[in-house]
């Protein structure tokens, strides 16, 4: 149902050009894109907002609202990848701030970095296009599904000119702004509200809940793995004052990410207990604001703005660094590296325009690439630590990448996905590294 353009839609657009002005003008005048420092509270909040998104908000209360406690997988598997983060920060050196990401996991080999940065592209695309198709469902009510679409386009296309102008430094200072707004409008709200119902709820919830499906638990365990891998993680530990700074950070990050979505969480089970009947699940949250609490319903949809802006712009720099400094092989320091850089956000702007035109499903798409990034580079990187040389080892991965594109193209799902991607992709490491020793063997005895 449509809704007319009132206060409401006018407020989430003031909202929405608010964080965009606070991108471009909120950051500091020297050094926004390689030199800055980031403290602790802004590597806590910036990470914690860059992994919120809009899947953590309404996706993770519908699944506590229709399947109960075993949403909390995802929670407790960021933490548990953030310790393991704390861990490798401490067992190895914070690398060179002007390497790449994708060089860095790749351990220098040129054609394992490329790989893995091709890899890194699909993935964030996939996560940034989830988040413009995020933006469109917020405006839909109001516009439509059309215009909705261009308002999040031009949205979109202004955040990319903000994270340009300021690279992680407009980046994470809009993602302390965006903080703060979700902590007031949705945390306390939210934790007041459940204590109102608690207070009434049965032993068993009044609304039905099924079990949740065993490949949708899977994919809500990846967390554990992609969080040390992840990208946002990187590049704020290597931007970070101190190593110090960065293990209390990472690790305050995701603890607070984890406090955020239990709440949401709850928000959707204790909602089922009381039995607040609702047609879609994703919808409760809105509806316990704008019902229980009695609050106006353009909040809940700028706390929605809040935390899909901020993982949006998270993932876009992501995209544009892969690309500026891992595929196109520039550091900041070279005279072509403004010229790439252009080039970057060009490319990322078209890139998720395509993917927007042809998905529709935010979770989805955030499984989708979450799957893609640990199965292909996770085993890749263990191996990095232990084989030195590996001359074809790069191999599997870009089989491993083609494979599951493929699979989703088609349709096609293979039992206990992902963890099965990766026993697959372990299998080719192992059929290469044999072929590599084998090939070696025969060398030298033909000496």
């Amino acid at each position: 149902m449509e809704k007319s353009l009132g206060i409401d839609f006018f407020i989430l657009i003031a909202a929405a050009i608010g964080f965009i002005l606070y991108g471009y003008f909120g950051r500091r005048v020297k050094g926004g894109s390689a030199e800055e420092k980031l403290g602790l509270f802004r590597i806590a909040a910036g990470l914690s907002m860059s992994f919120i998104g809009g899947a953590a908000t309404i996706a993770m209360s519908g699944i506590g609202y229709a399947n109960g406690w075993i949403a909390l997988v995802d929670p407790i598997a960021v933490v548990f990848g953030g310790g393991f983060v704390v861990l490798l920060v401490s067992l190895f050196s914070v690398p060179d701030s002007n390497q790449g990401a994708s060089a860095y996991l790749a351990g220098g080999n040129k054609v394992r970095t490329l790989v893995y940065a091709t890899c890194g592209i699909f993935v964030y695309l996939l996560l940034a296009g989830a988040q413009i198709v995020a933006l469109q469902k917020i405006f839909t009510p109001y516009l439509g599904a059309q215009p909705a679409l261009l308002v999040a386009v031009t949205l979109f296309s202004a955040i990319l000119g903000y994270i340009y102008k300021g690279g992680i430094g407009a980046v994470t200072k809009t993602d302390v702004l965006q903080f703060i707004i979700v902590v007031f409008l949705f945390v306390l709200p939210a934790i007041y509200g459940i204590s109102t119902i608690t207070s009434n709820v049965s032993l068993n919830p009044s609304i039905p809940q099924v079990p949740l499906d065993l490949r949708t638990v899977l994919m809500l365990s990846l967390s554990l793995l992609f969080v040390p891998l992840s990208q946002d993680v990187w590049y704020r530990i290597r931007r970070s004052e101190s190593v110090t700074t960065a293990r209390l950070g990472v690790m305050a990050g995701v603890i607070i990410y984890a406090a955020i979505v239990t709440i949401a969480i709850s928000l959707g089970v204790f909602s089922a207990y009381a039995g607040i009947d609702v047609s879609d699940p994703e919808s409760i949250l809105t509806f316990f604001f704008t019902s229980e609490l009695g609050v106006a319903g353009f909040v809940t949809a700028v706390i929605i703005l809040a935390a899909v802006m901020s993982t949006l712009d998270s993932f876009s720099f992501n995209l544009i660094s892969t690309l500026s400094e891992d595929l196109f092989g520039n550091k900041p320091q070279s005279s072509r590296y403004k010229y790439r850089r252009i080039a970057a956000t060009f490319t990322v702007f078209f890139g998720c325009l395509v993917i927007v035109f042809f998905a529709s499903s935010v979770l989805s798409l955030v499984l989708t690439a979450l799957m893609i990034y640990v199965t292909v580079i996770g085993p890749g990187l263990v191996l990095n630590k232990v084989v030195k040389k590996d001359s074809i080892l790069w191999v599997p991965a870009l089989l491993i990448l083609a494979l599951i594109l493929s699979f989703g193209l088609a349709g096609v799902r293979i039992p206990y996905e992902p963890y099965s991607y990766l026993l697959i992709h372990l299998s080719l490491i192992a059929a290469a590294f044999l072929i590599t020793k084998l090939g070696a063997y025969i060398a030298n005895n033909r000496q």
